[in-house]
């Protein structure tokens, strides 16, 4: 299954539509955006306009444009985010993740204090499917599995398609 790869998360339509094997390969190969990231902490204003020039992806699916109304097709995956994270507890969710039975595939964040979580979920058929809402319930779902198996906060702003 295909997910949507923008230029740029302020980009208006994706670039091109890969799978999550390509799209591991390109964060695997992607070194550049760890050098000289403005601190989140003491400057916030550049850092976020720093954010906003890297590429972006939607992990739910292919789409003709960001938002969850533009979804074309779903991939099955869902993405998760967990930030803020000092050396120690990167080390620490590193060595768990890559154990976790759910965890499809992982990376550092780009602030390397954070990780991208993907995990495989059922495709949403049927008539009378709120897929939105489906999506909002997994991501609730999957923050109380990190949240009680292993003292996780996800980021609440992935729930979004």
């Amino acid at each position: 299954m295909n997910i949507s790869l923008f230029k740029t998360a302020i980009a208006k339509a994706p670039q091109e539509n890969i799978s999550l094997e390509q799209l591991v390969q390109i964060v695997g190969a992607t070194t550049k955006y760890g050098e000289n990231i403005p601190d989140k902490k003491s400057e916030p204003d550049k850092y976020k306009a720093f954010k906003m020039t890297l590429p972006s992806v939607r992990i739910a699916g292919t789409f003709s444009a960001p938002g969850s109304a533009n979804l074309i097709k779903q991939s099955g995956y869902i993405g998760l985010d967990i930030d803020n994270l000092n050396e120690e507890q990167v080390k620490q969710y590193t060595a768990a993740l890559k154990q976790d039975k759910f965890v499809h595939a992982f990376w550092l964040s780009v602030s390397k204090k954070g990780f991208f979580i993907v995990v495989k979920i059922p495709i949403c058929n049927g008539e009378n499917v709120d897929i939105i809402r489906d999506y909002k319930e997994r991501h609730v779902a999957l923050e109380d599995y990190f949240l009680s198996g292993y003292g996780y906060v996800l980021d609440p702003a992935c729930k979004d398609l």
